[in-house]
């Protein structure tokens, strides 16, 4: 059975509730670069059954089943496409990769869905995917599409409203005192809302801080 991979489509990471949520189109309805398409309704009896199931396909990175970075929360056609949403694992080592790329910018990752083929249209103007068994859905580094691209990322300082908030995260996370979660957050809180553009002796410290509260925000 071969699994089928998909022209890479938009994806947008557009206010979030948590870093690492995203929403975008795993498909359109026009024709991709390889001259297929999708007929509106192609995955709606997948959509049923994994809803049956209780489940969403993966999330993988670049189509690898050995590599799964997170989950999708929804996914509904629409008049514009399959649209999803999906939470990366920012505990995994591609997820952190994946969003680090999302963070730099527009183009860096598309998505792509991956699915094996159980009807085709092959006469109409173009061959025309009409039902598909939907497998997985893949962030992938090489869009074929120009809309292929990232408009936002949420990032781990917007998890947190507050330099409380994120105290008490610290606290639960690596198990502190009160006093030792206050020290934390004194510095912490700083450099994890600090401008980028700020002064360049202040990055060793911010990257260091950033990285250690990763850590924590994953944990909570």
């Amino acid at each position: 059975m071969r699994i089928a991979t998909a022209t890479p489509f938009v994806l947008k990471l557009a206010k979030p509730d948590a870093a690492g949520e995203f929403s975008g189109l795993a498909a359109t309805w026009a024709v991709d670069r390889d001259g297929e398409a999708f007929r509106r309704g192609a995955f709606a009896e997948s959509l049923a059954s994994w809803r049956k199931r209780g489940s969403l396909p993966p999330l993988l990175w670049q189509h690898d089943p050995a590599e799964p970075i997170g989950v999708l929360i929804d996914a509904q056609e629409t008049a514009a496409g399959l649209e999803v949403v999906g939470r990366i694992a920012l505990g995994t080592n591609n997820g952190r990769r994946a969003h680090a790329l999302l963070q730099a910018g527009p183009g860096a990752l598309a998505l792509s869905p991956g699915f094996v083929v159980l009807d085709m249209d092959h006469g109409a103007r173009v061959p025309t995917f009409t039902r598909i068994d939907w497998a997985e859905l893949s962030l992938v580094s090489v869009p074929a599409q120009a809309g292929a691209i990232v408009t936002a990322v949420k990032s781990m300082a917007e998890r947190f409203s507050s330099r409380k908030d994120f105290e008490h995260a610290a606290r639960d996370a690596l198990h502190l005192s009160a006093n030792e979660a206050k020290r934390l957050a004194a510095g912490g809180w700083a450099a994890l809302t600090r401008d980028e553009s700020e002064a360049a002796e202040h990055a060793p410290l911010s990257a260091t801080v950033k990285a250690a509260l990763s850590r924590i925000a994953n944990a909570r």
